[in-house]
C-alpha cells in the first residue's frame, strides 16, 4: 500500500488496516517502545544477503547555479556537515536528544491510548543508523542502480536498464565542493593557525538562502545538530548556523557565520516529503536541501537543474510487522506471507511511495524470495 510517506504507518498498523510497513526511523523505533510491532530486519540486511550494505537513503542537494554563483558557500555547508556528522557519532545520546527537541518539542509520540517520550524513541532509532560524509565504493554502487530503476520507472531516455548507460550518474552528482571542504578541513587539522582559517569566508549574501528539509526525518539530524550546537562548531572550527531566535525550539531564520563575519540570513523550509522539496528546489523556492536520493535522482532526471553534493547517511529504515505477527525475521516474514496467501489474505505492507528507496529494497526482496507483489494506494 503506497502511503505518500511515512507519518500513517503507525496509525495503520495499530488500526489492523495493515500487517506490516517499511520506513525510515523513526517509525519502526517508534512501533516497537509503542509495543504495536516489532522490526524484523533492518534495510541493509534485506536479502539477496549483502546487497544493500551501506545503501545510500538521504543526501544533500544544492542548485547548480548556487554552486557556481557561490561556491564558497556551498563548500562551508559541506564543511559543517562533516563536523555535524562526526559530532553525532562522538555524541549519539546527545544527539537523540537534540532530535528528540526539533522533532518533537521534548514531547511525546501518541497513539490512541499509549504515549511513548520521544527521547526514549528517538535514542532507539539513532543506534540503527550510520551518518556518512563519504561516499564509499558500496554507496556509489547502490546509488547508480537506483538510478537505473528510477529511470525505469520514470521512462527517462539514458536513464533505463534497457539503454544500458549506468554511467548517467554524471548527471546527477557533483562532489567536488565536499573534496574542497575536505581537503580545506585537512588542512586545517595539520595547521596551529586559528578554528576556521582555511574554510573561505563567502561573500555577504544579497537575499536570503532557503535549505529545505522533512520536518519528521531523523535522517536529517546533522541539520538539527549543525543549529543546536552553533556555539560550539563556532568556537572550535569557525564557522555556524547561529539561530535569529534561540528560544525557538525548531528555529527557521538563521545567520550564517564564517571566521568571525557574518556572511547572511539562512531561512530553513520544512516540507513534508521528498518530492515537494525538489519541487520546491525547480522553482527555485529552496536553493539546499536534505533529502531522499530517490526524490533527488527522480527530479534530476526529469530536469531539475540540481546536484547531488554530499551523502548524509546509510541505511536507517527497517521492516516492521505487527505485534501479533508469528514473524520475528525475514524467514518467518517469507513462511507468514506464504501462509497467509494459501489463505487468499495476501499480507498488506505499507511503503512510503513508488520508487523510494524503500520500495526498490522491499520489492527486491520480495522477488527475491519469490514473492509476487500488488499495490494499491492509501485513500
Amino acid at each position: 500500500m503506497y502511503c505518500k510517506g511515512v507519518s500513517l504507518m503507525p496509525l495503520l498498523l495499530v488500526t489492523e488496516q495493515i500487517d506490516g510497513f517499511i520506513a525510515w526511523q523513526p517509525y519502526p523505533a517508534l512501533a516497537e517502545e509503542s509495543g504495536i510491532g516489532r522490526q524484523i530486519c533492518l534495510s541493509e540486511d534485506l536479502p539477496p544477503a549483502g546487497r544493500w550494505e551501506d545503501h545510500p537513503c538521504c543526501v544533500l542537494v544544492a542548485r547548480t547555479d548556487l554552486i557556481k554563483d557561490h561556491p564558497d558557500l556551498v563548500r562551508a555547508f559541506c564543511a559543517l556537515n562533516i563536523y555535524a556528522t562526526e559530532y553525532i557519532e562522538r555524541n549519539r545520546t546527545e544527539a537523540s536528544e537534540i532530535a528528540a527537541e526539533w522533532l518533537m518539542g521534548n514531547g511525546n509520540f501518541t497513539l490512541g491510548k499509549t504515549s511513548v517520550p520521544a527521547s526514549r524513541v528517538l535514542k532507539r532509532a539513532g543506534s540503527t543508523l550510520k551518518f556518512v560524509h563519504e561516499q564509499s565504493h558500496g554507496w556509489m554502487g547502490l546509488a547508480r542502480f537506483f538510478i537505473l530503476q528510477q529511470g525505469e520507472m520514470l521512462k527517462v531516455e539514458g536513464y533505463s536498464v534497457s539503454d544500458g548507460k549506468a554511467n548517467s550518474s554524471e548527471d546527477i552528482f557533483d562532489f567536488q565542493p565536499h573534496q574542497d571542504a575536505l581537503e580545506a578541513i585537512s588542512i586545517e587539522q595539520t595547521s596551529s593557525s586559528s578554528p576556521g582559517r582555511r574554510i573561505t569566508t563567502p561573500s555577504p549574501l544579497d537575499e536570503p538562502v532557503c535549505i529545505g528539509y522533512l520536518s519528521s526525518d531523523l535522517h536529517h539530524l546533522p541539520l538539527f545538530v549543525a543549529v543546536k550546537k552553533w556555539a560550539y562548531f563556532n568556537d572550535t572550527y569557525g564557522i555556524a548556523l547561529r539561530p535569529i531566535d534561540e528560544r525557538q525550539s525548531r528555529p527557521s531564520r538563521l545567520e550564517l557565520v564564517v571566521s568571525g563575519r557574518s556572511v547572511g540570513e539562512i531561512d530553513l523550509i520544512p516540507a513534508n516529503a521528498g518530492p515537494t522539496v525538489m519541487t520546491l528546489m525547480e522553482q527555485n523556492c529552496v536553493q539546499l536541501a536534505y533529502v531522499g536520493i530517490a526524490p533527488a535522482i527522480g527530479a534530476i532526471g526529469l530536469g531539475a537543474d540540481v546536484k547531488v553534493i554530499q551523502p548524509l547517511q546509510d541505511g536507517g529504515s527497517g521492516l516492521v510487522v505487527s505485534e501479533s505477527s508469528p514473524a520475528r525475521n525475514w524467514t518467518s516474514f517469507v513462511s507468514w506471507a506464504g501462509a497467509r496467501s494459501k489463505e487468499g489474505r495476501p499480507l498488506k505492507i505499507a511503503d512510503p511511495e513508488k520508487g523510494t528507496i524503500q520500495d526498490i529494497m522491499i520489492k527486491e526482496a520480495l522477488k527475491e524470495a519469490g514473492i509476487s507483489v500488488g499495490t494499491s494506494l492509501e485513500s
